[in-house]
């Protein structure tokens, strides 16, 4: 039982506070501690009771005095006290030992009070060598001492890294040139992974103290802070870190680019037919480096065409698994932004020995369409070739043919329009929207340019394109082929059968309801294509999936076995429709991102928009001139109604916080 005026001591924020008892009662202790504050304690929180006693006619000021010199005696005696020493004697010896015990071992001498609390705040301050237990201290085994002093040095490294980089990045942002400390990759790969993953960074919680401690609370603070210190531009591409698409190839990659760039084997092969002499033609933007498709058309009199689709021969220059295959298979896809162009294969295999390049001879796998005057399909056939590129046409330049009725490119684009009819009374749906693309110039200037997607040219491509890719998912269907399908549901409703009409409301509505095409091993309807069966094959340069259904296609004109067997179709589909998604996200964001930083400047401007809806406290805009969506108010506008075009001002564009606001006119 404790009495008034006798000392105790007790733990609070793991420290041990001396104190002298005021009153008890029923097992609870009235104290006043070192610090001349009052407390109430349960007698199961003492860890020391003295027998000494002050006297209770001091005042309070006096007493915490006397136990601020009885608490500082017993701290630079605690110090003394070898608890390591005390460890490494008594480790295995017992379960339990008693502070007195301890401290007649530490101090080997008759102890008294002073010597028992040192021996407690000793093995309080250090809790690396023993528990504490009510009845005592109980030594810890060798393997919990080790794990405890490795958390004790990772807690300590991780305060220095937070408190020197915390240091270091604030100078950074004052502009101070300052020595980087030990754990400057550290730092920077934590600023990175916050920048690019937010709250969901693996370690958000150490990043966040960093740039607390730097007095940076902003989100897009680490990001800046990158910048500033030259790891990152201004205009980094974050979603290109967040999945981990790198842009520069392998070095054994690059190697074997170079090996395959002129593939002997192909030389001799006696089932590739030479159409070197065929005027064969491409058609593309002048800035395309990666061409993998061809056009040619024969007239063979009674009036009969033979259209011919050819597509360049990856799948025979790029052997399986080999380096260029499994990097290929990684990316899955080549990514186009307006900054850069992120390929699937290196420039050697993209840009040259695969690329259909103007002059040069390359091997391909062609598709002859025999046609009726009236556009009717007669006969079609796959063959392994060898052409040669006569002209490199650019759209512009076949839209002039066109318009100018040319007579090649008129008959073309009227069998291209033919198919294309036939394919909306199939249930396709076309709805043309105009597409605003970015390009950026060498001097950093940002000039959107809008694309006319129907134009003559790009009718005549696209159904050509869409042609073959029918044919070959026919060809694979009927041979029993493993094939990668795309297949496409039915929207989710109609609001537009065939062809939209320059309803631009409309259309924008209808794709928005469109079902998601995905690829799958049976053979099924696209929906918004009109066609059934559906593959892709026209682009092995830029799209792992072509590459994937080129091989089996080369395999079954060869009359070979398959390339690959179903299981193998279907992991291969799994990877790439995810990696294609990511590429496709990437791709949309980009765009977005360089023409909200071509908007930045135009704070003030005004431009044209068309109200999509009413959607709860806000009005959904499209300002039709650059194709973005950004919103108002309802209480801003509440006469506003569906379908009504509106002018706009532009009154802020943030690129970086994906930010655009804009007022009625």
């Amino acid at each position: 039982m404790l009495v008034p005026g006798q000392i105790l001591e007790f733990i609070e924020a793991g420290r041990v506070m001396s104190a002298v008892c005021l009153d008890y009662k029923k097992n609870r202790v009235r104290a006043l501690s070192q610090t001349q504050k009052e407390v109430q304690l349960a007698e199961a929180r003492l860890v020391h009771l003295d027998d000494a006693r002050l006297e209770s006619g001091q005042t309070r000021e006096m007493l915490a005095a006397a136990l601020r010199e009885i608490s500082t005696r017993r701290e630079e005696l605690s110090r003394k006290v070898d608890v390591k020493g005390l460890w490494e004697v008594l480790q295995g010896e017992g379960e339990e030992f008693s502070a007195r015990e301890l401290a007649e071992l530490a101090f080997g001498q008759r102890v008294g009070h002073d010597q028992v609390s040192a021996v407690i705040r000793a093995m309080l301050a250090d809790r690396v060598y023993f528990r504490f237990r009510p009845e005592g201290f109980s030594p810890n085994p060798p393997e919990i001492v080790e794990k405890i002093l490795i958390q004790r040095e990772r807690e300590a490294q991780r305060e220095r890294l937070l408190e020197e980089g915390s240091r270091w990045i604030r100078s950074l942002w004052e502009g101070q040139e300052v020595e980087p400390p030990p754990f400057q990759e550290e730092i920077l790969d934590l600023l990175k992974e916050y920048a690019v993953f937010g709250n969901s960074a693996p370690r958000q919680d150490k990043a966040q103290e960093l740039l607390r401690r730097a007095g940076m609370n902003h989100p897009l603070a680490g990001f800046k802070i990158l910048v500033r210190s030259g790891v990152w531009s201004k205009d980094e591409n974050l979603l290109a870190h967040r999945y981990g698409i790198r842009k520069a190839f392998p070095q054994e990659v690059e190697e074997e680019a170079r090996l395959v760039c002129n593939p002997p084997r192909l030389q001799d092969e006696p089932c590739r037919e030479d159409l070197t002499d065929l005027e064969v033609f491409t058609v593309d933007s002048p800035q395309t480096r990666d061409v993998d498709d061809a056009l040619s058309i024969e007239f063979l009199g009674d009036g009969k065409l033979r259209v011919g689709i050819h597509i360049t021969d990856v799948a025979s220059s790029v052997p399986r698994d080999s380096f260029l295959d499994k990097e290929a298979f990684r990316r899955a896809t080549s990514i186009y932004l307006p900054e850069e162009r992120i390929p699937m294969f290196p420039p050697a295999i993209s840009e040259e020995s695969c690329s259909l390049r103007e002059g040069e001879r390359r091997a391909a796998v062609s598709l002859f369409l025999e046609l009726s005057r009236e556009g009717e399909l007669l006969s079609q056939r796959f063959v392994l070739s060898w052409l040669r590129v006569a002209r490199r046409l650019s759209y512009e330049e076949v839209d002039h043919l066109v318009l100018n009725e040319d007579r090649t490119m008129g008959i073309l684009y009227r069998i291209a329009l033919g198919w294309r009819k036939k394919r909306v009374e199939s249930g396709a749906l076309l709805l043309p929207l105009p597409e605003v693309t970015v390009r950026l110039e060498d001097s950093g200037e940002i000039v959107p340019q809008r694309r006319d997607r129907e134009s003559p040219a790009q009718t005549l491509v696209s159904e050509m394109m869409i042609k073959a890719n029918w044919i070959a998912a026919l060809c694979m269907k009927e041979a029993g082929v493993a094939c990668l399908y795309r297949v496409q549901p039915e929207p989710r409703e109609r609001l537009v059968e065939g062809v939209g009409q320059g309803d631009l409301l409309l259309n924008y509505k209808q794709r928005k309801l469109l079902s998601r095409a995905f690829t799958q091993l049976e053979p099924g309807l696209h929906s918004g294509l009109g066609l059934f069966p559906y593959t892709t094959v026209t682009s092995p340069i830029r799209r792992y999936a072509d590459l994937v259904v080129q091989r089996q296609l080369v395999s079954l004109l060869r009359g070979g076995p398959p390339g690959f067997s179903q299981q193998e179709l279907e992991a291969i589909a799994s990877q790439c429709e995810e990696r294609v998604s990511q590429a496709a996200q990437m791709e949309q964001a980009r765009q977005r991102y360089w023409l909200l930083r071509y908007l930045e400047s135009r704070k003030g401007e005004e431009t044209r928009g068309l109200i999509l809806g009413l959607f709860g406290r806000k009005v959904q805009i499209l300002l039709t001139e650059y194709m973005m969506e950004t919103s108002v108010p309802t209480k801003a506008a509440p006469w506003l109604a569906e379908g009504q075009e509106v002018q706009l001002r532009i009154l802020r564009a943030r690129a970086l916080e994906d930010e655009l606001k804009v007022e009625l006119c």
